[in-house]
């Protein structure tokens, strides 16, 4: 036998390791494939969800840059108009575009040619419907949309425009307060403060309210208009607010049994709903919007509900306005105004404490014409009664009785003191109409055009009234200082305004009845222009 016989033969051997070999990588690449086919899915389900959150992004902000620039429209010719923008985040590639259509009364109003990317013409709107859609590359659209009301209210300047302005604080308390429009008018007057605003139990406000600093209502205060605020809103109590509440850049709280009527918009925190706090509209947060101690939510707010919207926090409060620069007519104004000037060494014989009547309660009964009675180095106080009477209107020369009085203070302490329109039947008393008849302007620490609103002259108290002294119905009255205002002490009123660089300040029973009859004739009062109010209707998702 050979001596090779029972060697085996390798090659047999070697070729069936080749062929499992080939079975398993055949085995390992098809894996491979099944992997990489898996992921390439998952990662374009990834970038396509991430697509639709920049989209639903996208369309937030459109409609939160488009209602910023509506509310810094100063008159409803500058509102604008449709946009287009993106999204300002690191890395995001979603644009938006937000139609804006505008409405007057159901009738739909077409942006002027001319004016480009605003509304223009000569019909105010009432209502505008937004419209944005935010799209990224490779997603698909995301389309929301925002109805807005819109009040347009003609106004000549600030001191046409508002019933109390002040360029610090708001003081209204202990009981018996009340801010209210005149007989028959359609749109309720506004408020406005910088500083902040004091309101507690007992005062009716049927007014807006606009302060540049967050607020605290308590007891049973109650505006009947909207409320708006440069930070956070707190109601306690029974406190109200009938119409809409926006706090910019705060957030809102509500407890016991304080509600507020409309909307309630928070673009700088939460809306905190504690027992039974009510909100009768939407509410819209940039933060959360939550209960405790008491029903659910959606119990406690009539409407939708739109918490932790970042589009919110780019909302801010509208600029301040100007404190507005009044100045005194001269006998050049048509129809001329008399000059009578008090000089200084005059001061304590022209407005006497101790001589009834005195020569200013004397002239101002016997002109004919209207008059400024030029007295700005005197500081007027009367301690004893005193009843001031201005000439009624007369066929043909409707301005008679009409005065500016101005003077460095005025001070009236003692009560009875009462400035009204004299009888045309009896000289010696005063009239009984209740329409509103001669227009007084009280210029007090204010006389120079020059003269500008500062923390010098609103710590200086120019008007102060205590104990019942009176502007009777049918004189309408406009106080006008760069101090402050003091209306205390019981059962005092006023058809007119007020307007304080300082703090103005209504105690137990005062009544503020707003009436611009004498603002109109003062110089510097008057301007082109309407005032604007934007309230957010409702926010909904249409698609993505």
């Amino acid at each position: 036998m050979p001596r090779f016989a029972h060697i085996p033969d390798r090659r047999t051997e070697s070729g069936q390791a080749l062929v499992i070999v080939l079975i398993v990588s055949l085995l390992l690449i098809t894996t491979l494939v099944a992997a990489l086919a898996s992921a390439r899915a998952g990662l374009a389900e990834s970038n396509g969800f991430t697509a639709e959150v920049q989209g639903g992004m996208a369309a937030q902000t459109g409609l939160a840059t488009e209602l910023t620039a509506m509310r810094n429209a100063s008159t409803y010719g500058a509102l604008p108009c449709d946009l287009t923008g993106a999204l300002g985040m690191t890395g995001a590639t979603a644009s938006y575009t937000v139609v804006v259509a505008y409405s007057a009364a159901g009738t739909q109003l077409a942006c002027s040619p001319t004016v480009g990317t605003t509304l223009g013409g000569v019909t105010a709107p009432t209502s505008a419907t937004l419209t944005a859609t935010g799209k990224a590359p490779h997603g698909s659209e995301a389309v929301m949309k925002e109805d807005v009301t819109i009040a347009v209210a003609a106004s000549t300047s600030p001191v046409v425009g508002y019933g109390i302005f002040t360029a610090s604080a708001l003081n209204l308390t202990n009981g018996g307060v009340t801010v209210q429009g005149s007989t028959g008018a359609t749109t309720l007057p506004t408020e406005y403060a910088e500083g902040v605003v004091t309101c507690d139990a007992g005062v009716m406000n049927k007014a807006n309210l606009i302060t540049y600093a967050p607020i605290t209502l308590t007891n049973d205060c109650q505006y009947m208009g909207s409320l708006t605020t440069d930070g956070a809103e707190t109601m306690e109590n029974s406190a109200t607010v009938a119409g809409s509440a926006i706090a910019y850049g705060g957030g809102i709280t509500l407890s016991g049994d304080a509600m507020i009527g409309g909307n309630a918009t928070a673009t700088g925190g939460n809306i905190s709903i504690i027992s039974y706090g009510l909100i009768g509209g939407n509410a819209f947060a940039s933060g959360t919007i939550s209960e405790t101690n008491g029903p659910a939510i959606n119990q406690l707010i009539s409407g939708t509900l739109s918490p932790n919207d970042p589009s919110l926090s780019s909302e801010t409060m509208p600029a301040e306005a100007s404190f507005p620069t009044l100045s005194l007519p001269t006998t050049q104004t048509t129809p001329a105004w008399s000059i009578v000037n008090i000089p200084a060494s005059q001061c304590a014989w022209y407005f006497s404490d101790s001589t009834t009547p005195d020569p200013f309660q004397l002239a101002l009964e016997s002109q004919t014409a209207r008059t400024v009675y030029d007295a700005s180095t005197c500081s007027i106080s009367y301690g004893s009664a005193r009843t001031f009477m201005l000439n009624p209107p007369t066929t043909g020369n409707s301005t008679a009785g009409d005065a500016i009085l101005d003077v460095a203070t005025m001070v009236l302490t003692n009560a009875g003191s009462t400035f009204c329109e004299e009888s045309a039947t009896d000289s010696y008393a005063c009239s009984s109409a209740t329409t509103p008849g001669p227009n007084l302007t009280i210029f007090a620490n204010a006389s120079s055009a020059s003269s500008a609103c500062s923390t010098s002259t609103e710590s200086t108290t120019a008007v102060q009234l205590d104990n019942s002294n009176n502007f009777e119905q049918n004189v309408v009255t406009l106080i006008y200082t760069l101090g402050g205002v003091i209306m205390q002490n019981g059962n005092s009123s006023m058809t007119g305004q007020i307007v304080a660089c300082g703090t103005i300040a209504a105690t137990n029973t005062f009544t503020l009845t707003v009436n611009t009859a004498a603002a109109t004739e003062v110089l510097g009062s008057s301007s082109t222009g309407a005032s604007l109010t934007l309230t957010d209707e409702d926010k909904y998702v249409v698609s993505g």
